[in-house]
């Protein structure tokens, strides 16, 4: 009965860790986004000489899960000299962007989407945050990206996966970033 119970959960573990360890070490999908700026860019950047952050989300409830992730990320990596740091703090040059995703129908509202994301995010980072217009059933099943969750994927210089995390920002998993990032 034991080892029924052992192969039970062996066969769960394996089924739900299976897509964090496909991505891991897999190069991240080329994908087109125009910036808040209204300029195209192509994910993950070519010939980069830095890391890159890339958070996604793909409906309004993982858009407002995301926005937790902004000001850490601005203070963290994007900002000139950290924010109120009393202590020395490490600085990281990476490069960061927000996506969110339009797909099928959604498409037509591109314009609308563009302009509440310039009215709701920081100016500093209009140049950061876009949107991308695709198959996003395709890109979420490659990605294993939840609709109701944002996940966000660190890249090597090649566009390697190295580390994700998901869900809302916290100290926990900024720390697990660092980590990441420290080890690139």
């Amino acid at each position: 009965m034991m080892r029924r119970e052992h192969f039970l959960l062996g066969i769960l573990l394996l089924i739900f860790t299976t897509p964090v360890i496909a991505q891991k070490g897999k190069v991240f999908p080329k994908l087109e986004m125009i910036t808040v700026d209204r300029q195209m860019m192509t994910l993950p950047l070519k010939k980069s000489v830095k890391p890159s952050l890339i958070v996604m989300a793909c409906s309004p409830k993982a858009e407002k899960v995301m926005s937790t992730w902004a000001q850490p990320f601005y203070d963290n990596f994007l900002s000139a000299s950290p924010k109120g740091q009393l202590f020395e703090m490490k600085v990281y040059e990476v490069e960061v962007f927000f996506a969110g995703m339009l797909g099928g129908v959604k498409n037509s509202l591109e314009g609308q989407v563009l302009k509440r994301m310039k009215t709701n995010v920081d100016p500093k980072l209009h140049s950061h945050a876009g949107i991308y217009k695709g198959d996003v059933r395709s890109l979420r099943k490659k990605l294993s990206i939840e609709k109701s969750s944002p996940k966000l994927f660190v890249l090597n210089t090649n566009g390697k996966i190295v580390h994700m995390v998901s869900g809302e920002y916290t100290p926990q998993k900024m720390r697990s970033i660092e980590a990441a990032l420290d080890r690139l």
